[in-house]
């Protein structure tokens, strides 16, 4: 008998006893998850003509066109919509972001939708709500949340999971970012075709690096003005306080994208900057008096320095 307590772990009789049953937690009860390290936080921003850094740091540049997601787990959606915008060769952008959260004990089936044919960023969910209370729960705060900053920026805040959904409007283009703790992100689904995860396909990959260091060739091969020279656009990218990847992005964007701009381009990371949060911010292009949206994320300082720690190791 002692032998069969020892192997179902059953120290005492009473333990196995009904008298006496295991503690349960009760069922439909919401419970946040316990904040994450930084270091358990991972990143992935989808801007620009597109660009997107994935998940392990990777940056890439590309041509997508059509719906896929940008994240898939059990928690959340979040499916992006790339047309190409100006009927150029390779010249795409974001123009539709759908963020689906799924049904949960901290909250029920919610969906966001940001198009580029609206005129600003919706103010809720689809259903006309803005956040989610759970009735039981071991917190006193909002499970789900939207909080909208503008018609240009809103946050999807999912505090019981502490993760957020960061999308960004100028003119008819959009751009989004997640934030999300590595455990939040844990699928046994197949990932090939999420973005964050696998990137974007080969076929529509370009070489931005290429591009930006032989532009006339590059022009050449896929038949796409270059419409700003390198040094000017390096120069007009350093003038709005971009440095590495974003950096890049700038320059191959301005190159490739128009050759006029407006003057009133943001003067650095912190006129965009909120605490512990990625922000998308956005300098606008103007080309044949049509605005072609130009648009970058510059991530919060303190935020930066972890994901550098992150993609360093």
């Amino acid at each position: 008998m002692r032998r069969h307590w020892k192997e179902f772990e059953c120290e005492k009789w009473e333990s196995c006893n009904d008298s006496n049953p295991v503690k349960k937690r009760p069922l439909n009860t919401c419970y946040f998850n316990p904040p994450p390290s930084s270091r358990k936080l991972k990143y992935c921003s989808l801007f620009g003509d597109p660009h997107i850094i994935m998940f392990n740091g990777t940056t890439q540049t590309c041509s997508e066109e059509g719906a896929r997601p940008l994240v898939d787990n059990r928690y959340f959606l979040i499916q992006v919509t790339n047309k190409n915008v100006r009927g150029e060769a390779l010249t795409t952008t974001v123009t539709k972001v759908t963020a689906l959260i799924r049904k949960h004990n901290c909250t029920s089936f919610l969906r966001y939708e940001a198009t580029s044919d609206e005129e600003g960023l919706p103010r809720g969910f689809v259903d006309g709500t803005t956040y989610q209370l759970p009735a039981n729960s071991n917190s006193n705060s909002n499970s789900v949340e939207v909080l909208w900053q503008d018609k240009t920026y809103v946050e999807i805040a999912l505090h019981f999971i502490h993760s957020s959904i960061h999308i960004r409007r100028q003119g008819p283009y959009l751009s989004v970012s997640v934030k999300a703790p590595s455990i939040v992100l844990e699928t046994e689904s197949d990932v090939a075709q999420e973005m964050c995860w696998a990137g974007c396909r080969k076929s529509s990959q370009i070489l931005s690096e290429t591009a930006v260091e032989m532009p006339k060739k590059f022009s050449e091969c896929y038949n796409r003005r270059v419409h700003v020279p390198k040094k000017v656009a390096e120069d007009r990218c350093k003038n709005v306080g971009t440095s590495g990847t974003f950096f890049d992005a700038c320059v191959f964007d301005l190159m490739f994208t128009g050759n006029s701009y407006p003057s009133q381009f943001p003067q650095g990371p912190q006129q965009c900057g909120m605490q512990a949060m990625i922000i998308l911010c956005i300098w606008p292009v103007m080309l044949n008096q049509i605005s072609v949206a130009w648009l970058l994320i510059i991530f919060n300082l303190k935020l930066l320095n972890n994901v550098s720690d992150y993609t360093n190791k």
